[in-house]
């Protein structure tokens, strides 16, 4: 029998607390919650779910104020409380997540970790779907997921449960500990459309595509000419 991975554990001891929050979620979707409710559930599920617990070393506050900044949930760790790890901003249940005017989420949270500074984490929530972005790369998000199956329903059967737990990992305190973070963040800015467009715009790649083109086509192009063409 193979040995169970530190990624398999962690998944085994977060299925039976995420199940037990998607049915909660499910009731309350029943009674259309506030925002304050949809809150409270998320600070249980980054406690109790993600990691982030008094016994892991952590404190999860909500509404906390710094300035004229009010936060929904703040993440640290106990022996610095002052110095926040993760802001996390909650929208109202199945809010748009997409909006681009000033009252954004990414927007609010940028604005948030901003004026406290040295908080590179953030997450912004409606309660099924969650975002995590690094503040400290011009808000780039290196993790998202929707605990809603294809037909927009709650993940409920345990197949589904176990298919988020397997995408919460990357929003947990064990990939924050880990440094996966960081890589997830890496990742992101190498895959992101700027980035790639200017390695496929780099001197060595266009004279490859231009000797590849030559060879197919007996012809030479003008590496002005291909840059434009590629740009």
């Amino acid at each position: 029998m193979a040995r169970e991975t530190k990624e398999e554990r962690v998944i085994r001891t977060m299925i039976p607390q995420l199940t037990e929050h998607i049915i909660e979620l499910k009731h309350l979707t029943a009674i259309s919650p506030k925002e304050s409710h949809i809150e409270n559930w998320c600070q249980s599920l980054l406690k109790t779910v993600l990691g982030f617990s008094a016994s892991a070393g952590y404190q999860v506050r909500t509404q906390e104020a710094r300035g004229t900044m009010r936060f929904d949930i703040v993440v640290s760790k106990a022996e610095k409380p002052e110095q926040l790890i993760l802001v996390a901003e909650v929208k109202r249940l199945g809010a748009d997540l997409n909006r681009s005017d000033l009252r954004s989420g990414k927007l609010q949270l940028k604005e948030y970790l901003a004026s406290v500074g040295n908080v590179p984490w953030g997450i912004l929530t409606n309660g099924y779907e969650w975002r995590l972005y690094d503040f400290n790369s011009d808000a780039l998000c290196i993790a998202t997921t929707d605990i809603r199956n294809d037909q927009q329903q709650l993940a409920t059967t345990p197949r589904e449960i176990e298919e988020t737990a397997w995408d919460f990992i990357d929003f947990s305190a064990f990939y924050f500990e880990n440094k996966t973070w960081d890589k997830l963040s890496a990742e992101a800015q190498a895959f992101s459309p700027d980035s790639l467009a200017r390695s496929i715009l780099s001197n060595d790649i266009v004279k490859k595509i231009a000797r590849n083109l030559k060879g197919e086509h007996d012809y030479r192009v003008p590496l002005d000419v291909l840059t434009d063409k590629l740009a």
